[in-house]
């Protein structure tokens, strides 16, 4: 996945970087009450690029770590929620099994929220790879 952004801020390796939110939360319907539908967001990132404060950069995201990280939020809670409902139906009777079910899907978000914030923090899921626009207004 390429994203292009704005560098806020550099410490190091590493730098800030102000994008705009993908397309995709553009066009979606809960996108006037979702929290994380910002226009914008920041995102640190490794700047192999060297770009400085102000200069516009493309990002790269491997594409498996976004469709890891999009079953992880979206996939496994509900795997889990189910999973939960299905064995304790099997041993206890009335509306338990839902509550169970309810208790699995928050605990399964929970570990994966934890989990997936460790885990990018790591794997340095984002890099500037390249310069497109200088901040003084020239190119690369």
């Amino acid at each position: 996945m390429q994203q292009s952004g704005i560098i806020r801020s550099v410490d190091g390796e590493y730098a800030k970087v102000q994008i705009k939110r993908a397309t995709a939360c553009e066009t979606c319907s809960a996108s006037h009450a979702c929290l994380s539908c910002k226009k914008t967001a920041v995102v640190r990132c490794r700047n192999d690029a060297g770009a400085a404060p102000g200069d516009t950069v493309r990002l790269e995201t491997p594409s498996s770590h976004v469709l890891f990280y999009a079953f992880c939020v979206f996939v496994f809670p509900l795997i889990v929620a189910f999973a939960a409902f299905a064995v304790s139906s099997r041993f206890i009777s009335g509306d338990a099994p839902i509550f169970i079910a309810v208790g699995g899907f928050a605990a399964a978000f929970a570990v994966v929220f934890f989990t997936v914030e460790r885990r990018a923090r790591k794997r340095d899921p984002v890099v500037a790879v390249e310069i497109e626009r200088r901040a003084g207004g020239g190119e690369k």
